[in-house]
């Protein structure tokens, strides 16, 4: 079977002159689908005007051929409370100066009006409206492209992408006939080959835009990039068996007028919109799951181990402003304040920038990203850190700069492992850096009885090695980062993750010490205040109901992780 190459306005309308009615319905809706990132650049009075009858009429004819109809109440097939012949009459009515930017999202919301008349049109004409449609994406992207280059060779390009995802919906249509095949279509990409970066860029930019005016937003983002990808449900509602939460809000929107809704304005509606979302989520939320930890070898129960680590967390986890956030421990690390305490973050700073900047470009990796994750914690927290941070930075660099030093002497002591290795003058800035760190741990008391916990809890630094170690952390790590790039994780926990994780896979290299010793070594330390800060997210995670369906696959992953580095407890 030939593929059918469709660019004018007239072929559409002949070659869907004898198709099913859904056929011009579906290929107009994600044809305005297409053209609505084109509103990009319009003025924000006619943006905000105008952007949520493109929202609202993009979700509701994507619903009428995604959703079966038996299933869906016949109000989701009304739109009688949108007025869209005068809309489609206002719009397309072009003032002289107009410029191309803002004739090109004139055409973006012509091309969704156009899809709606489209959806409901007489059957035996459907190709009128759906060739309107489809015309004013393809002009919205003609005319926005040359607006942006001022090249009609660009823009001529341009046209020919958006008529050639139009040619592969009908050419998928044409292969896949069927009675369900309108319905199908809607669960497949927007775009069936790749998505020109250009238009991905354009939606980014209309994305933001649109954030910016109003965080509620998030809602028709959300909404409109399932549709990019080619979900089959209209929202995100884990649980949501038979698609019937998502069904109900589809039929909320749909019956929603201008007066008790749509009428009241961007804020009202996104935010009553994602009020129905956060109670659907609610009402089919998975029960959090129980942590299932292993009895700890030495005896030691969970409570005196998992416990203990999970109170003393250091960071600790939070939810900030709905988001996945970290902090310094409430408790042990809250400093005793003195004189000097608001003094020595800066000396501690002035330290490490003139070592980082010192540093041989031989040394070794763990040495840089210490000092550099040292000075990253005093920016961010100055004389408030989160002290297993700088704790966990300083054991590394004393071991891989110092060996074991003795207990309770003063830096000003100590001897380096390789005085060959170090020039005088960087050696007395170690002592004065680790001067300083001593001078400023012992601002929090607390800290000693943390401090019991890890000397009396030894690890296999054997089995706590290479892949063994770096998997669970790296896997927690992704989940948080990726959290972060879709809003619910803090740039806050984001940065600290980060760290964490180069830090992990410098540890992880660490062999075990050469003889047995009671001294607490790098990779204990951060053994087990890594199970700390995980058994403290897991626990925030699991308390926060609401939240839980948007962190659940996180939970799962603290879940398998936690239990990897406790099983390293000898």
């Amino acid at each position: 079977m030939s593929f059918k190459d469709i660019q004018k306005t007239e072929q559409l309308r002949e070659i869907l002159g004898d198709k099913p009615n859904g056929w011009s319905s579906c290929i107009s809706a994600r044809a305005a689908q297409r053209a609505l990132p084109f509103m990009a650049s319009a003025g924000e009075g006619f943006l905000l005007t105008h952007v949520l009858t493109a929202f609202r009429c993009n979700i509701i004819c994507w619903a009428a051929y995604n959703v079966p109809a038996q299933s869906v109440d016949t109000a989701l097939l009304l739109l009688d409370n949108l007025s869209i012949p005068d809309e489609i009459g206002q719009l397309s009515t072009f003032a002289a100066g107009d410029g191309a930017l803002q004739r090109a999202a004139r055409h973006a919301v012509n091309s969704v009006l156009g899809a709606v008349d489209a959806q409901f049109a007489d059957p035996f004409i459907p190709s009128e409206s759906a060739g309107h449609a489809v015309e004013d994406g393809v002009r919205a992207a003609t005319i926005f492209t040359y607006g942006k280059h001022g090249s009609a060779e660009i823009a001529d390009g341009e046209r020919h992408r958006s008529w050639n995802a139009v040619s592969i919906d009908y050419n998928w249509l044409v292969r896949n006939s069927s009675d369900s095949a309108v319905r199908v279509i809607s669960r497949r990409s927007l775009w069936m080959a790749a998505a020109p970066s250009s238009w991905l860029d354009t939606w980014s930019f209309l994305g933001g835009r649109l954030l910016r005016f109003d965080p509620n937003f998030s809602v028709w983002i959300d909404w409109y990039e399932r549709r990019i990808r080619g979900e089959r449900a209209a929202f995100d509602i884990p649980g949501d068996k038979g698609r019937i939460e998502d069904k109900k809000i589809l039929r909320r929107l749909a019956e929603a007028t201008d007066e008790d809704f749509w009428g009241k304005g961007h804020e009202y509606v996104n935010a009553t919109l994602k009020g129905w979302l956060d109670e659907a989520r609610a009402r089919v939320a998975p029960p959090p799951p129980q942590v299932v930890i292993p009895d700890v070898p030495n005896g030691q129960s969970f409570e005196t181990v998992a416990e203990t680590l999970l109170q003393q967390a250091s960071p600790q986890a939070q939810i900030t402003d709905g988001k996945l956030d970290a902090a310094p421990n409430n408790s042990f690390d809250k400093p005793q304040y003195s004189e000097n305490l608001a003094e020595l973050p800066s000396e501690l700073l002035a330290y490490t920038y003139t070592i980082l900047n010192s540093l041989p470009t031989n040394c070794a990796s763990i040495v840089r990203n210490c000092f550099t994750g040292f000075r990253d914690e005093l920016l961010v927290r100055g004389n408030r850190p989160i002290v297993n941070i700088l704790k966990a930075m300083a054991a590394s660099l004393a071991a891989e700069l110092y060996g074991e030093p003795p207990a309770d002497t003063s830096p000003d002591e100590w001897k380096l492992k390789d005085p060959r290795e170090w020039e005088a003058g960087m050696s007395s800035m170690f002592g004065h850096f680790f001067k300083g760190y001593h001078d400023l741990i012992h601002h929090f008391p607390l800290d000693a009885e943390r401090e019991a916990l890890i000397t009396t809890t030894p690890v296999d630094e054997i089995a706590a090695s290479g892949s063994a170690l770096t998997e669970p952390v790296d896997a927690v790590a992704a989940l948080i980062i990726e959290l972060g790039k879709q809003g619910f994780a803090t740039d806050n926990i984001v940065r600290i993750v980060e760290a964490h994780q180069l830090y992990n896979r410098d540890v992880a290299q660490l062999p075990p010490p050469s003889q047995p010793s009671d001294a607490v070594t790098p990779k204990r330390r951060h053994v087990l205040q890594t199970a700390g800060f995980y058994l403290h997210t897991y626990s925030v995670l699991a308390s926060t109901k609401e939240l839980w369906p948007i962190f659940v696959v996180l939970a799962e992953r603290l879940q398998v992780s936690i239990n990897a580095l406790l099983a390293f407890i000898k």
